[in-house]
């Protein structure tokens, strides 16, 4: 019987803190800024500025590492279930109504139904530590953009909205499309660095 409370219990809190997470993702106005700036600082331990948007959310965020400056957008969703984690550095910018999902259905079997083969995920090696997906820093994801387990996108890279990124992308590219390819490079002259 004791056993049975604890786990009433534990639902209870669960669906209080979701509900409270709700609330708070969802509330408009300068309050409901302040308060999702409280909140995501917690639970994400930023370390410094960020603005994380209305009704955007980040699912799993034990497995994500986010530096300091960080913009998500309105709508946004980054999951990182089932992955080895996403990294995104400083001064990384998520438009409005984008998605990232570092883990994919595993779909090989047909003898199984897909619900039930359960997920595969990317190892990318970055900094002595492995993730699903790696955003450096200096980035800018625009609108309605979609990445996928094993994008890698390098310092400096700017992605046009509506893409969708599933794999490497060179420092400073400019990338576009579906699947997304470079259209051309921020360097301009041979005295960049990169």
């Amino acid at each position: 019987m004791r056993n049975l409370k604890k786990k009433i219990f534990k639902v209870i809190l669960s669906e209080i803190f979701s509900f409270y997470k709700y609330i708070v993702i969802s509330m408009p106005g300068r309050s409901g800024v302040i308060l999702r700036k409280l909140f995501w600082k917690k639970r994400l331990n930023i370390q410094e500025d960020h603005n994380i948007g209305r009704n955007a959310d980040i699912l799993y965020d034990d497995l994500f590492e986010i530096g300091k400056n960080f913009i998500l957008g309105d709508g946004s969703v980054l999951d990182a279930g089932e992955s080895n984690g996403v990294y995104i550095g400083n001064y990384v910018g998520i438009a409005r109504n984008c998605f990232l999902r570092s883990a994919n259905h595993k779909i090989d079997r047909t003898d199984v139904p897909w619900m039930l083969q359960g997920h595969e995920t990317s190892k990318i090696e970055y900094m002595n530590s492995t993730y699903s997906i790696v955003i450096e820093d200096d980035v800018w994801i625009g609108a309605n953009v979609t990445i996928l387990s094993g994008a890698h996108l390098s310092k400096g890279v700017v992605v046009v909205a509506g893409s969708v990124v599933s794999g490497f992308v060179k420092p400073y590219s400019v990338i576009i499309g579906n699947p997304a390819r470079m259209c051309k490079s921020r360097l301009k002259e041979k005295n960049d660095k990169i």
